[in-house]
């Protein structure tokens, strides 16, 4: 359910984006980390802990079942804010990176991106890193799309990944913990 016109912005795109990270209550905050198709956070990410991990491939969104975006029961936005909140295609990511303006910034302490759309809004992506086993770093950020990149076996999904300046979509492994930046139509 969409609460008010402060929980998210329109930037002139094909979806609205929401002001915060899913599990934070200011644009600035990381919030939560989640690994690909789970719907709960958690602070350590392994192949041993992943949700689809079965020893030799996954056992869901994989070369049998040729899924390749997230069911609305894996997808931690619709799962925490309900529909129609969810996690953003690399379709709605690319159309994020290719038609705004990007500006490395600081937001009351925290570097990120300011990101400003074609009608002249803006919001703000903190670099807030990602999670492998315990390592975190928080000198990028690799925010989750709800695609999965077919070309590496179905274990890696695409990401809007950022480090200082440099921003592009880019694959991770689907057990890594990241960032959740929620969209709807």
């Amino acid at each position: 359910m969409i609460a008010d016109k402060s929980s998210y912005v329109d930037l002139g795109l094909s979806v609205k984006w929401a002001t915060c990270n899913l599990g934070a209550n200011a644009p600035e905050e990381f919030g939560d980390y989640y690994a690909w198709g789970e719907t709960r956070p958690k602070e350590t990410f392994t192949d041993d802990n992943y949700k689809y991990e079965t020893g030799m491939f996954y056992s869901k969104y994989n070369l049998m079942d040729r899924l390749i975006t997230l069911e609305p029961h894996d997808d931690a936005a619709v799962v925490a804010r309900a529909y129609p909140w969810r996690i953003p295609t690399v379709f709605e990511m690319s159309e994020l990176l290719f038609n705004c303006k990007w500006e490395w910034t600081t937001l009351n302490g925290v570097k990120g991106n300011k990101v400003t759309g074609p009608n002249g809004n803006s919001l703000f992506l903190p670099a807030a890193g990602f999670r492998t086993d315990k390592f975190f770093d928080d000198k990028s950020a690799n925010y989750l799309t709800s695609t999965v990149n077919p070309g590496y076996l179905f274990s890696y999904a695409y990401t809007l990944g950022f480090w200082d300046e440099h921003t592009h979509i880019t694959s991770q492994p689907r057990s890594y913990g990241f960032s959740v930046r929620p969209v709807f139509k």
